[in-house]
């Protein structure tokens, strides 16, 4: 038994022993009965009272009880009796004699309550480390002159200071003797045929340990325990819930709404120093007022001021004889003067500090301009297409002339969203096992790394399977994301990502044991991998000494894979695609490695 509680705060107390009892092979109705007794004995309170209601004294007794329940053939108890009272403090050692007694069982016990194990067959007094005496109480009490073993203790120490001092006298201790501290207690010949009569006549009723019983790689009774355990915790915390499905759902609607739709309603000062405007009108009546929303100011200053004063992103002005220049520089461009060119130019002051929001509008003016002059050409008889750029655009092999950049970095942030999220969840469950003790204590009991791992997994692959349908749905059909390619190849990649990001998390909690350490290093491994996978940016982007790392990144190529069949409608089987299938299993079987 550990020093520690090393009990789950979820179960209640009978399902903390039916945990133990059926890891170590206990019959269903031999488990009932012995909760019944072990609940009689320590003075539990009602079973189904969760562990986390428990005063400290009641869970370390439900910790005691645990340790017992099986009838082990060698008990270790690491001070059990501490905060406990005295009578039970007494039943305690009561029950342990009579399971010495009756079922041949041999109890190790430190304490610090020294006279509690008067009792006992043997006491081994420590200091500093040193075994100071062992041998049977009543002999040391006699042989001391000592009416507790208190006293004898007291004066061991004391004799124990006297030879140091000694063995410093004489530099080192050459030529000092000391006495032999162990001498085992010997029962009596009647003792031994009594207590070999009990034993003889209840050696069937011993429960033998998972580790004696099972010599399995993977046990049946130690996986069904498990495996209960993980789901009993699972749904008694709401975190689960919350890390596999809201926090998903909360991302992915966030990142789609706010990232790649078009910008509305971008303020935009206009002056316009024509009297009579017909060319200027007639170019700011193309505008969409849904995007631009046109401010009027009555000088070029003005307009030029409020951008620089942040309250417009763009100052657009027209200067006095603008239609006049401009009817010249298109119609006459022979007799065209600088002036007609300096006022035919329609200026623009943009504020691009904000460069996405300053990009969208100079794209857009752009674009509408190009649209004025081909309706100006009409007005003025001539073929639009002279006046249009001598640049056709055809139809694009993969995508379409009207990019989203959500339609970009959608692939990103989906296997993102997919593999961070077991990460986590993956992590803190084994940390919150080890801190408690009660991964030690399963190992103790004969259960394996391998049944840890796959009773770990197991849960979490069926969370996953669940959280990338919730998540496709939200993405494919309710924010209607562009899918080109067949849902079922970007199922299979998601969910190897997913399994990827629990084995992660699995190599993590091996190497940080605590959750904050934990949490540190996954943000301190994902957000470099996020930045430098082509998540939000493209590779060709990258500096090319940092390029050849990011194709290390266990995201890089399943991102390009996932946009392959997102964007250009590609199979998973294609020579592109299938890299990046291809590095998440082999990932997967990377990270799983280490746990071994």
């Amino acid at each position: 038994m550990p020093q520690e509680i090393a009990l789950f705060n979820e179960f209640s107390i009978r399902e903390s022993l039916t945990y133990y009892g059926t890891i170590y092979h206990m019959d269903k109705c031999d488990i009932q009965e012995r909760i019944q007794d072990l609940i009689e004995l320590l003075n539990l309170p009602d079973k189904n009272q969760p562990v986390s209601q428990l005063s400290g004294g009641q869970q370390r007794l439900t910790s005691i009880a645990v340790t017992m329940i099986h009838r082990p053939k060698l008990l270790i108890l690491d001070e059990p009796t501490v905060g406990v009272d005295s009578l039970l403090r007494c039943r305690i050692w009561q029950y342990l004699e009579r399971m010495c007694k009756n079922y041949g069982v041999t109890v190790i016990i430190t304490t610090h309550y020294i006279e509690e194990a008067r009792t006992a067959h043997n006491v081994g007094f420590m200091n500093n480390g040193s075994l100071l005496r062992q041998s049977n109480p009543n002999k040391l009490m006699t042989e001391y002159s000592c009416r507790s073993l208190e006293d004898v203790f007291l004066m061991l120490c004391k004799k124990k200071m006297a030879e140091d001092e000694v063995v410093r006298s004489r530099g080192g201790g050459r030529g000092v003797k000391r006495d032999n501290p162990v001498e085992v207690y010997k029962q009596t010949e009647y003792e031994e045929r009594i207590i070999d009569k009990q034993i003889t006549k209840h050696r069937e009723m011993n429960y033998q340990t998972s580790a004696t019983k099972s010599n399995k790689l993977i046990d049946r009774d130690r996986m069904r325990a498990l495996l209960l355990k993980n789901v009993i915790r699972s749904r008694r915390n709401p975190l689960v819930f919350f890390v596999f499905y809201l926090i998903p759902i909360i991302s992915l609607s966030f990142c789609t709404l706010t990232i790649g739709p078009k910008p509305k309603h971008v303020k935009v000062a206009v002056y316009n120093g024509e009297e009579e405007p017909r060319l200027s009108q007639t170019f700011l009546k193309r505008v969409d007022r849904f995007f631009i929303e046109e401010i009027y100011y009555p000088s070029n200053e003005s307009a030029i001021e409020s951008v620089i004063s942040g309250h417009n992103a763009f100052a657009m002005t027209f200067r006095s004889n603008f239609s006049e220049s401009f009817d010249t520089r298109i119609l006459y461009p022979l007799d065209m003067t600088d002036d007609d060119i300096e006022n035919s130019k329609i200026r623009l002051y943009a504020d691009m500090s904000d460069t996405v929001v300053g990009t969208y509008v100079y794209d857009y003016l752009l674009e509408t301009f190009q649209a004025f002059l081909m309706d100006y050409s009409v007005s003025k008889g001539y073929n639009p297409i002279t006046f249009s750029m001598p640049v056709k655009f055809e139809n694009p092999i993969f995508g379409v002339n009207d990019h989203s950049f959500k339609d970009y970095v959608a692939p990103g942030i989906l296997l993102a969203i997919t593999n961070t999220l077991p990460i986590i969840m993956s992590a803190f469950m084994i940390i919150q096992d080890q801190k408690s003790g009660c991964l030690d204590r399963a190992y103790v009991g004969g259960v394996r790394p391998i049944e840890v791992l796959f009773a770990h997994m197991i849960p979490i692959v069926f969370g996953i399977v669940f959280q990338v349908m919730v998540i496709m749905l939200l993405s494919f059909v309710v924010f209607q994301t562009t899918l080109r390619g067949y849902a079922i190849d970007v199922y299979i990649l998601l969910f190897l990502q997913g399994i990827e990001g629990a084995s992660i998390g699995l190599a993590i909690s091996l190497i940080l044991p605590d959750e904050v350490f934990a949490m540190v290093g996954i943000s301190a491994l994902m957000l470099p991998l996020w930045i430098c996978s082509g998540v939000l940016w493209p590779l060709e982007a990258i500096p090319s000494y940092l390029r050849f790392f990011a194709y290390w990144s266990p995201l890089t190529l399943p991102i390009d894979s996932m946009r392959s069949v997102m964007l250009r409608g590609l199979r998973m089987y294609n020579q592109r695609v299938i890299y990046g299938y291809l590095v998440t299993v082999a990932y997967n079987i990377g990270w799983k490695d280490t746990w071994f």
